[in-house]
Protein backbone atom coordinates (compact mmCIF):
# COMPACT_ATOMS: atom_id res chain seq x y z
CA UNK A 1 0.00 0.00 0.00
CA UNK A 2 1.16 3.59 -0.69
CA UNK A 3 -0.44 6.32 1.78
CA UNK A 4 -0.09 9.90 -0.02
CA UNK A 5 -1.03 13.06 2.46
CA UNK A 6 -3.99 15.26 0.45
CA UNK A 7 -4.74 18.59 -0.34
CA UNK A 8 -8.08 19.91 -1.37
CA UNK A 9 -7.38 22.01 -4.02
CA UNK A 10 -10.70 24.42 -3.09
CA UNK A 11 -11.00 24.32 0.19
CA UNK A 12 -7.09 23.48 1.41
CA UNK A 13 -8.41 21.12 3.81
CA UNK A 14 -5.86 17.53 4.29
CA UNK A 15 -6.87 14.30 3.96
CA UNK A 16 -4.67 10.85 3.72
CA UNK A 17 -5.07 8.99 0.77
CA UNK A 18 -4.27 4.95 0.85
CA UNK A 19 -4.44 2.90 -2.08
CA UNK A 20 -2.64 -0.03 -3.65
CA UNK A 21 0.44 0.56 -5.09
CA UNK A 22 0.26 -2.21 -7.99
CA UNK A 23 -0.96 -0.06 -11.40
CA UNK A 24 -2.88 -3.12 -11.27
CA UNK A 25 -4.33 -4.17 -8.09
CA UNK A 26 -5.58 -8.04 -7.79
CA UNK A 27 -9.07 -8.07 -6.31
CA UNK A 28 -7.82 -9.28 -3.41
CA UNK A 29 -5.99 -6.44 -2.88
CA UNK A 30 -8.92 -3.88 -3.37
CA UNK A 31 -11.01 -6.49 -0.88
CA UNK A 32 -8.53 -5.75 1.70
CA UNK A 33 -9.58 -2.04 0.96
CA UNK A 34 -12.56 -2.24 1.00
CA UNK A 35 -12.61 -4.39 4.44
CA UNK A 36 -10.43 -1.74 6.17
CA UNK A 37 -13.11 1.14 4.79
CA UNK A 38 -15.67 -1.18 6.07
CA UNK A 39 -14.18 -1.77 9.62
CA UNK A 40 -12.97 1.94 9.79
CA UNK A 41 -16.12 3.21 9.37
CA UNK A 42 -17.84 1.39 12.39
CA UNK A 43 -16.22 4.33 14.42
CA UNK A 44 -16.69 7.81 15.65
CA UNK A 45 -14.50 8.02 18.93
CA UNK A 46 -11.90 10.76 19.30
CA UNK A 47 -9.50 8.17 20.03
CA UNK A 48 -9.26 6.28 16.38
CA UNK A 49 -9.28 8.19 13.22
CA UNK A 50 -12.38 8.68 11.12
CA UNK A 51 -12.53 7.15 7.93
CA UNK A 52 -13.73 9.67 5.17
CA UNK A 53 -14.63 8.16 2.50
CA UNK A 54 -13.36 5.49 -0.43
CA UNK A 55 -13.36 6.65 -4.36
CA UNK A 56 -12.54 5.04 -7.20
CA UNK A 57 -9.31 6.03 -8.80
CA UNK A 58 -8.47 4.49 -12.39
CA UNK A 59 -8.11 0.91 -11.30
CA UNK A 60 -7.68 1.22 -8.03
CA UNK A 61 -9.85 2.20 -4.90
CA UNK A 62 -8.76 4.86 -2.50
CA UNK A 63 -9.83 5.29 1.18
CA UNK A 64 -9.23 8.33 2.46
CA UNK A 65 -9.01 9.39 6.27
CA UNK A 66 -8.76 12.23 8.29
CA UNK A 67 -5.41 14.42 8.28
CA UNK A 68 -4.01 14.06 12.29
CA UNK A 69 -1.36 16.71 12.47
CA UNK A 70 1.31 15.26 14.75
CA UNK A 71 3.83 12.15 14.70
CA UNK A 72 3.46 8.54 14.85
CA UNK A 73 4.90 7.13 17.80
CA UNK A 74 7.51 5.06 16.38
CA UNK A 75 9.52 8.55 15.75
CA UNK A 76 9.12 8.52 19.62
CA UNK A 77 11.24 5.65 20.26
CA UNK A 78 14.00 7.02 19.06
CA UNK A 79 14.35 9.78 21.41
CA UNK A 80 15.17 9.60 24.92
CA UNK A 81 11.81 10.17 26.74
CA UNK A 82 11.82 9.77 30.38
CA UNK A 83 8.39 11.50 31.41
CA UNK A 84 6.42 8.75 32.52
CA UNK A 85 3.53 10.81 32.63
CA UNK A 86 3.35 11.27 29.99
CA UNK A 87 3.64 7.95 29.02
CA UNK A 88 0.97 6.64 31.30
CA UNK A 89 -1.31 9.04 29.84
CA UNK A 90 -0.30 7.70 26.55
CA UNK A 91 -1.08 4.43 27.88
CA UNK A 92 -4.32 5.17 28.75
CA UNK A 93 -5.12 6.72 25.74
CA UNK A 94 -4.70 3.50 23.69
CA UNK A 95 -6.47 1.62 25.96
CA UNK A 96 -9.42 3.73 25.36
CA UNK A 97 -9.13 3.53 21.56
CA UNK A 98 -9.05 -0.28 21.90
CA UNK A 99 -11.55 -0.66 24.33
CA UNK A 100 -13.67 1.22 21.56
CA UNK A 101 -12.59 -1.10 18.66
CA UNK A 102 -13.47 -4.38 21.01
CA UNK A 103 -16.71 -3.30 22.05
CA UNK A 104 -17.28 -3.41 18.35
CA UNK A 105 -16.10 -6.91 18.41
CA UNK A 106 -13.62 -5.96 15.95
CA UNK A 107 -9.89 -7.45 16.80
CA UNK A 108 -7.08 -5.24 15.75
CA UNK A 109 -4.69 -7.53 14.91
CA UNK A 110 -2.13 -4.59 13.92
CA UNK A 111 -1.17 -2.65 16.59
CA UNK A 112 2.19 -1.25 16.93
CA UNK A 113 3.63 1.91 16.97
CA UNK A 114 3.80 3.40 13.85
CA UNK A 115 0.42 2.53 14.04
CA UNK A 116 -0.53 5.30 16.54
CA UNK A 117 -0.37 9.04 15.75
CA UNK A 118 -0.36 11.40 18.24
CA UNK A 119 -1.70 14.81 17.87
CA UNK A 120 0.14 17.45 18.99
CA UNK A 121 -2.27 20.32 19.24
CA UNK A 122 -5.12 18.00 21.01
CA UNK A 123 -2.73 15.94 23.20
CA UNK A 124 -4.66 12.56 21.71
CA UNK A 125 -3.41 9.67 20.60
CA UNK A 126 -5.16 8.34 17.06
CA UNK A 127 -5.43 4.66 15.91
CA UNK A 128 -5.12 4.32 12.75
CA UNK A 129 -4.90 1.06 10.04
CA UNK A 130 -8.17 -1.73 9.91
CA UNK A 131 -5.96 -3.31 7.22
CA UNK A 132 -5.47 -6.27 9.28
CA UNK A 133 -8.61 -6.56 11.61
CA UNK A 134 -11.70 -8.49 11.49
CA UNK A 135 -15.03 -8.43 12.92
CA UNK A 136 -14.85 -12.19 13.74
CA UNK A 137 -14.90 -12.69 18.14
CA UNK A 138 -12.95 -15.77 17.55
CA UNK A 139 -10.78 -16.66 14.72
CA UNK A 140 -7.72 -19.41 13.81
CA UNK A 141 -4.87 -17.76 12.73
CA UNK A 142 -2.69 -19.66 10.67
CA UNK A 143 0.58 -17.64 9.71
CA UNK A 144 4.18 -18.74 8.11
CA UNK A 145 6.36 -16.38 9.71
CA UNK A 146 7.99 -15.39 6.45
CA UNK A 147 4.13 -14.45 5.45
CA UNK A 148 3.83 -12.02 8.27
CA UNK A 149 4.77 -8.61 7.33
CA UNK A 150 7.90 -7.22 8.89
CA UNK A 151 6.58 -4.71 10.72
CA UNK A 152 3.94 -6.58 12.23
CA UNK A 153 6.21 -9.42 13.34
CA UNK A 154 7.81 -7.65 16.63
CA UNK A 155 4.09 -7.57 18.09
CA UNK A 156 2.09 -10.18 17.17
CA UNK A 157 0.94 -12.54 20.29
CA UNK A 158 1.71 -16.41 20.37
CA UNK A 159 -1.31 -17.47 19.23
CA UNK A 160 -1.37 -15.02 16.27
CA UNK A 161 1.61 -16.69 15.16
CA UNK A 162 0.06 -19.34 14.37
CA UNK A 163 1.96 -21.94 15.80
CA UNK A 164 -0.51 -22.74 19.10
CA UNK A 165 -3.28 -24.70 18.43
CA UNK A 166 -6.09 -22.37 20.36
CA UNK A 167 -8.25 -19.45 18.54
CA UNK A 168 -7.50 -15.85 18.08
CA UNK A 169 -9.74 -12.98 20.33
CA UNK A 170 -9.29 -9.87 20.92
CA UNK A 171 -6.97 -10.30 23.77
CA UNK A 172 -4.50 -10.96 21.30
CA UNK A 173 -4.03 -7.26 21.24
CA UNK A 174 -3.26 -6.68 24.92
CA UNK A 175 -0.19 -8.62 23.93
CA UNK A 176 0.61 -6.23 21.03
CA UNK A 177 0.11 -3.22 23.23
CA UNK A 178 2.48 -5.00 25.81
CA UNK A 179 5.34 -4.97 22.83
CA UNK A 180 4.09 -1.13 22.05
CA UNK A 181 4.18 0.07 25.69
CA UNK A 182 7.52 -1.73 26.40
CA UNK A 183 9.18 -0.85 23.17
CA UNK A 184 7.98 2.95 23.99
CA UNK A 185 9.64 2.96 27.97
CA UNK A 186 12.86 1.03 27.61
CA UNK A 187 13.41 2.34 23.70
CA UNK A 188 14.33 -1.18 23.19
CA UNK A 189 11.69 -4.20 21.53
CA UNK A 190 11.14 -7.27 23.96
CA UNK A 191 13.13 -9.21 21.84
CA UNK A 192 15.96 -8.52 19.66
CA UNK A 193 15.94 -10.67 17.02
CA UNK A 194 15.56 -9.45 13.06
CA UNK A 195 15.36 -13.59 12.07
CA UNK A 196 11.57 -14.09 11.76
CA UNK A 197 11.71 -17.44 12.86
CA UNK A 198 13.83 -16.61 15.95
CA UNK A 199 11.56 -13.67 16.65
CA UNK A 200 8.34 -16.11 16.54
CA UNK A 201 10.25 -18.61 18.74
CA UNK A 202 10.73 -15.63 21.24
CA UNK A 203 7.00 -14.67 21.06
CA UNK A 204 6.25 -18.13 22.13
CA UNK A 205 8.63 -19.36 24.34
CA UNK A 206 11.47 -16.42 25.77
CA UNK A 207 10.43 -14.03 28.59
CA UNK A 208 11.29 -10.67 28.17
CA UNK A 209 13.86 -8.58 30.53
CA UNK A 210 11.37 -6.24 32.73
CA UNK A 211 11.26 -2.86 31.84
CA UNK A 212 12.36 -1.33 35.01
CA UNK A 213 15.35 -3.75 34.66
CA UNK A 214 16.58 -1.44 31.56
CA UNK A 215 15.15 1.79 32.99
CA UNK A 216 15.05 2.31 36.51
CA UNK A 217 12.50 5.28 36.39
CA UNK A 218 10.36 3.11 35.17
CA UNK A 219 7.59 2.26 37.76
CA UNK A 220 7.51 -1.17 39.56
CA UNK A 221 3.73 -1.03 38.93
CA UNK A 222 4.01 -0.05 35.13
CA UNK A 223 6.58 -2.36 34.19
CA UNK A 224 4.26 -5.47 35.97
CA UNK A 225 1.54 -3.89 33.74
CA UNK A 226 3.48 -4.30 30.60
CA UNK A 227 4.73 -8.00 31.69
CA UNK A 228 1.03 -9.09 32.58
CA UNK A 229 0.40 -7.70 28.90
CA UNK A 230 3.05 -9.67 27.34
CA UNK A 231 1.97 -12.68 28.92
CA UNK A 232 2.22 -16.12 26.62
CA UNK A 233 -1.24 -16.92 27.32
CA UNK A 234 -4.19 -14.99 26.87
CA UNK A 235 -5.91 -16.43 30.08
CA UNK A 236 -2.87 -14.80 32.29
CA UNK A 237 -3.10 -11.61 30.38
CA UNK A 238 -6.01 -8.83 31.61
CA UNK A 239 -9.06 -9.78 30.27
CA UNK A 240 -11.24 -6.86 29.31
CA UNK A 241 -9.87 -2.83 28.82
CA UNK A 242 -11.94 -1.41 31.43
CA UNK A 243 -9.48 -3.68 33.76
CA UNK A 244 -6.60 -2.44 32.27
CA UNK A 245 -7.31 0.88 32.52
CA UNK A 246 -8.29 0.69 36.21
CA UNK A 247 -4.86 -0.42 37.10
CA UNK A 248 -3.24 2.26 34.72
CA UNK A 249 -5.45 5.13 36.20
CA UNK A 250 -3.94 3.83 39.69
CA UNK A 251 -0.55 3.58 38.48
CA UNK A 252 -0.71 7.06 36.78
CA UNK A 253 -2.38 8.83 39.98
CA UNK A 254 0.41 7.35 41.87
CA UNK A 255 3.26 8.53 39.84
CA UNK A 256 2.20 11.99 39.86
CA UNK A 257 1.04 12.32 43.21
CA UNK A 258 5.09 11.35 44.27
CA UNK A 259 6.15 13.34 41.78
CA UNK A 260 5.98 16.81 40.20
CA UNK A 261 4.75 15.15 37.02
CA UNK A 262 3.99 17.03 33.64
CA UNK A 263 1.89 16.17 30.46
CA UNK A 264 5.10 17.69 28.43
CA UNK A 265 5.02 16.71 25.10
CA UNK A 266 8.53 14.77 24.40
CA UNK A 267 10.97 16.47 21.69
CA UNK A 268 11.05 14.83 18.46
CA UNK A 269 13.15 15.87 15.46
CA UNK A 270 11.62 17.02 11.98
CA UNK A 271 11.85 14.05 9.41
CA UNK A 272 14.03 13.85 6.86
CA UNK A 273 12.43 14.82 3.81
CA UNK A 274 11.46 11.98 1.38
CA UNK A 275 14.23 11.27 -1.39
CA UNK A 276 11.13 11.60 -3.85
CA UNK A 277 7.88 13.43 -3.74
CA UNK A 278 5.24 11.74 -6.07
CA UNK A 279 2.32 13.74 -7.19
CA UNK A 280 -0.67 12.99 -8.43
CA UNK A 281 -4.11 14.19 -8.72
CA UNK A 282 -6.82 12.52 -8.13
CA UNK A 283 -10.26 13.30 -9.14
CA UNK A 284 -13.01 12.17 -7.07
CA UNK A 285 -17.16 12.30 -7.62
CA UNK A 286 -19.00 15.45 -6.66
CA UNK A 287 -21.64 14.35 -4.99
CA UNK A 288 -19.88 12.64 -2.40
CA UNK A 289 -21.24 13.74 0.78
CA UNK A 290 -18.97 12.43 3.42
CA UNK A 291 -16.08 14.12 1.36
CA UNK A 292 -18.03 17.94 1.72
CA UNK A 293 -18.37 18.32 -1.78
CA UNK A 294 -14.65 17.43 -2.71
CA UNK A 295 -14.15 16.94 -5.92
CA UNK A 296 -10.30 17.22 -7.12
CA UNK A 297 -7.18 16.22 -4.27
CA UNK A 298 -3.84 16.52 -5.22
CA UNK A 299 -1.62 14.27 -3.28
CA UNK A 300 2.22 14.32 -2.30
CA UNK A 301 3.57 10.94 -1.83
CA UNK A 302 4.76 11.89 1.91
CA UNK A 303 3.71 9.02 4.04
CA UNK A 304 5.51 5.40 4.38
CA UNK A 305 3.00 2.56 2.98
CA UNK A 306 1.10 1.33 6.44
Amino acid sequence: MIVYGGTHILSGSRAVLKLSNSPHPTPADLGRIRQEFTIGCLFQHEKIASITGLESFQRNLVLIREYVEGFSLDRLIRCKNENIAWLLDVALQITEGLQEIHEHKVILKNLCPANILYDKENRIIKLIDFSAATTAEKEYSFHSPNLIPASRIFYISPEQTGRVNRTLDFRTDFYSLGATLYELVTGALPFETTDPIEQVHCHLARQPVPPDEHNASIPRDFSKIIMKLLEKSPENRYQNCAELRAELRGCFLEHTERSVATLTDPSIPEPAAPAQKDTVVIALSEDNSNLGMMSVLKASRAFSGE
